[in-house]
């Protein structure tokens, strides 16, 4: 079976959809299923309030220094700059779960209240990596680890169901 699932409706700060694939042998007997939806949404300012930031954070140009001033939280570039252009530009709502962090860079993730980029840090915070978890190689292949990744608390409520509703059901019988 396959459902799409958002990553924000476990523990992750982050509106992510994953179409996740579930399969069990036929022999087995028991049905694939996934965990249920947490109520409790993780905002980006709650999940950031006490990250140290380790990594660089790299600073606005005097071109997006002018659109940061002008985004609202949670805009888009294109809104100021026109259709087509610094559409991937976000200025981060720090009220709500941050959209789908993609692989290419991190150059579209204005922070909300200072004038700058996201750090990694930042970004697997709101991946839900742990904070001791070590990303290998320059700033580019890190982040593209982050956003080539399912998120870990979104596939640790996976792997919880599977073990509960089906291994433990299999252990039982």
């Amino acid at each position: 079976k396959c459902k799409l699932m958002n990553a924000k409706y476990y523990k992750v700060p982050q509106s992510r959809e994953r179409l996740i694939f579930i399969g069990i042998r036929n022999d087995l007997k028991e049905q694939p299923s996934f965990p249920k939806p947490l109520k409790k949404i993780i905002k980006v300012k709650e999940a950031l309030k006490n990250i140290k930031n380790k990594t660089f954070a790299n600073k606005l140009t005097i071109n997006m220094l002018d659109l940061y001033k002008k985004l609202n939280y949670g805009e888009h570039g294109d809104k100021i700059k026109g259709k087509g252009k610094y559409f991937s530009t976000t200025k981060i709502n720090p009220y709500k779960p941050i959209n789908t962090i993609r692989k290419s860079s991190n150059s579209g993730y204005l922070h909300w209240n200072e004038e700058r980029y996201l750090t990694i840090e930042e970004a697997k915070k709101l991946s839900s990596f742990p904070d001791n978890f070590k990303l290998n190689g320059f700033y580019s292949n890190q982040w593209a680890v982050i956003g080539n990744s399912v998120p870990p608390k979104m596939m640790y409520y996976i792997a919880k169901n599977l073990k509960e509703n089906i291994l433990n059901q299999r252990l039982r019988n």
